[in-house]
């Protein structure tokens, strides 16, 4: 099976340009030449079929041979709103969150926060997003948000209409919450947990408090588990 790129430059007629990291990959990695063909994705359901053109250090340009739209298979929406991780944690969150088929990362600032989004995070964060989905054959790209804190969070979301679900290794409440076809937001603290203030406002906001695990589980680990839950059920029941 051909490799794939991601494209994100529009589509020309019937010719595409790679600039940046992906035409570095495709030119010095992969030591593309013309008449290699390959399949571009654009992160929104289209797919082309391609053929190398013309190779130079800075661009890869490509004859287009095919487009395909593909529907989103993760479907409905999990929206996971989390404490980042540091280090190579991090980089793990995001690959699985990718994999697991979460929409939508909103990093999430919360009292005992280890590590903050700024611009050059969310910017890493989007390459990693990019990879992962390179790997795992997805068309659609998991968005990544700026960050918020819970106050914001619980705002943006007092009108959700799915499953509002917050992360709780000490509740009795388990998994079965997220057992439905309804979308889901799911708020996931950092390693010290959500502070006693911000629990009480998840609580006070009508927000379901959901343990994972009978262990306490790792930032990256509650989250990934979150939505391998939410998403095999929905996709089981999308099978039937």
């Amino acid at each position: 099976m051909a490799d794939r790129f991601y494209l994100s430059e529009p589509v020309g007629g019937s010719t595409a340009i790679l600039a940046g990291d992906e035409a570095h990959h495709l030119s010095r990695v992969m030591r593309a030449k013309p008449g290699d063909q390959i399949v571009l994705f654009d992160g929104c359901g289209k797919e082309y079929e391609a053929t190398v053109d013309e190779v130079s250090k800075k661009r890869v340009t490509l004859k287009i041979d095919s487009t395909s739209t593909v529907s989103d298979p993760n479907d409905p929406e999990i929206i996971v709103a989390c404490a980042l991780p540091k280090g190579d944690r991090q980089k793990y969150l995001v690959e699985k969150l990718v994999e697991l088929g979460a929409n939508r990362l909103i990093p999430l600032k919360s009292e005992h926060s280890v590590a903050e989004a700024n611009e050059k995070v969310i910017d890493r964060i989007r390459k990693q997003v990019v990879e992962a989905s390179k790997q795992c054959r997805r068309s659609w790209l998991m968005q990544i948000e700026s960050e918020a804190n819970v106050d914001t969070l619980l705002k943006e979301f007092a009108d959700f209409s799915g499953n509002r679900i917050v992360a709780d290794p000490y509740t009795a409440t388990g998994s079965e919450t997220l057992l439905n076809d309804s979308p889901s937001i799911i708020a996931v603290g950092p390693e010290g947990g959500f502070s006693e203030t911000e629990s009480q406002k998840f609580v006070d906001s009508g927000w379901t408090a959901v343990c994972f695990s009978p262990n306490v589980l790792r930032v990256e680990t509650a989250a990934t588990a979150a939505v391998a839950i939410a998403r095999q059920s929905k996709f089981k029941k999308s099978h039937v």
